[in-house]
């Protein structure tokens, strides 16, 4: 694949909801947005924001927390 192909590759579609945007969704609303909170937080860890996810509601990863935060992720939240 060369670099032109790659400048007219249209977006893809998302095949999967992320953790984040899985837990914003499932999450009581009180607790959604201290999630928000926590990700908006420059200083909360991605780390503790996945630990604190893994004990109230599913293992999520830092990376993926991470990703997320960088608007990396195709949740597109």
């Amino acid at each position: 694949m060369d670099l032109s192909t790659l400048a007219t590759t249209p977006p893809r579609q998302a095949v999967k909801e992320c953790g984040i945007a899985y837990a914003l969704r499932v999450l009581p609303a009180d607790e959604a947005e201290q999630l928000l909170g926590a990700l908006a937080n420059p200083y909360a860890s991605h780390t503790d924001i996945a630990q604190a996810l893994d004990e109230t509601l599913m293992a999520t990863p830092a990376f993926t927390v991470g990703r997320h935060r960088r608007g990396q992720c195709r949740c597109g939240r």
